[in-house]
């Protein structure tokens, strides 16, 4: 099972950008289920999804300062 462990930002040992990103796509996927108003059951069998779709999510936008996408770039 997966757990989430919140760490201080900006520390040598850990990679902030991608934790940053982690916490970012989970809280998305949070908003979404609870916008959403399922009941805590269906919400428990979506949750993979909803974190999928968060991440897909994530890849599309387009970050200030920059012209493409993330997968525009590898793409």
């Amino acid at each position: 099972s997966v757990t989430m462990e919140f760490v201080a930002l900006n520390m040598p040992q850990h990679n902030g950008i991608v934790e940053q990103k982690i916490v970012t796509d989970w809280n998305r996927a949070n908003a979404m289920l609870i916008g959403a108003r399922l009941k805590a059951k269906v919400k428990d069998k979506l949750r993979a999804e909803a974190e999928s779709t968060a991440e897909l999510l994530s890849n599309m936008l387009v970050h200030a300062g920059k012209d493409k996408s993330a997968k525009r770039v590898v793409w």
